[in-house]
């Protein structure tokens, strides 16, 4: 006697059927990544290491993935500059911004603009330079909306609305929001000064000069007498 199938059921070599269906789909998105991960809890196990910050460091609790980024940090606090330029003596914590001083004396602009030809040694100048072209400005206001291509600028425009004035001057004590500003008034002292000096010089040329009258005129009276 030939038992029938149960209703709704579903036949083990149908089950079977889709399920080797399902595996080869996977394989071929996952060779299309040019990698292969045979179970999805290998892959959680990745993210999760990935995600991992083990190094820690000892002066300000920061934490690393990486024991090499750690000791990089660590130069910091110890002050230690190790990577030195023999150009000019100046030294760096990280090699990497040896390298960028380094285009200072060579010239070179390795980061180049697609759209105008023109070149940079930071690859940070160079996308400050795009968002000219591409009308991006993604650092925005908080208190009036208003937005800008650079983070510099926006600090400058939020002292419009705090008032802070962190650029003083030396010689007369007074305060300004920008350095270019505090620039501009040096110049009025650098003018200042010569017009001082020439003015004692005039007073000093002026007593010598009356100071010789002076004796001139004693030695005329002493001749007639």
């Amino acid at each position: 006697m030939r038992l029938g199938k149960p209703k709704g059921g579903i036949s083990r070599r149908s089950s079977q059927g889709k399920i080797s269906e399902n595996q080869r789909k996977t394989g071929r998105q996952q060779q299309k990544w040019g990698m292969t991960i045979r179970f999805d809890s290998s892959l959680s196990r990745l993210r999760r290491s990935l995600d991992k910050k083990p190094y820690k460091c000892s002066e300000c609790e920061k934490s690393f993935s990486q024991s090499s980024t750690l000791f990089q940090h660590q130069k910091i606090h110890t002050g230690k500059k190790s990577h030195k330029c023999f150009d000019c003596g100046k030294s760096f914590f990280q090699s990497s911004n040896l390298i960028q001083h380094r285009r200072v004396h060579t010239g070179e602009k390795p980061y180049k603009c697609d759209e105008c030809g023109e070149r940079f040694k930071q690859s940070s100048n160079l996308i400050q330079h795009q968002r000219i072209h591409t009308g991006e400005k993604p650092y925005q206001c908080d208190e009036c909306g208003r937005c800008f291509s650079q983070s510099s600028h926006l600090i400058q425009h939020q002292r419009t609305h705090t008032g802070e004035k962190p650029y003083q001057c030396s010689e007369c004590g007074k305060c300004f929001s920008q350095s270019s500003h505090l620039r501009q008034h040096m110049k009025v002292h650098k003018e200042e000064k010569p017009r001082k000096t020439r003015g004692k010089n005039r007073r000093a040329k002026t007593h010598v000069v009356s100071s010789w009258k002076a004796g001139i005129g004693r030695k005329s009276v002493t001749g007639l007498r």
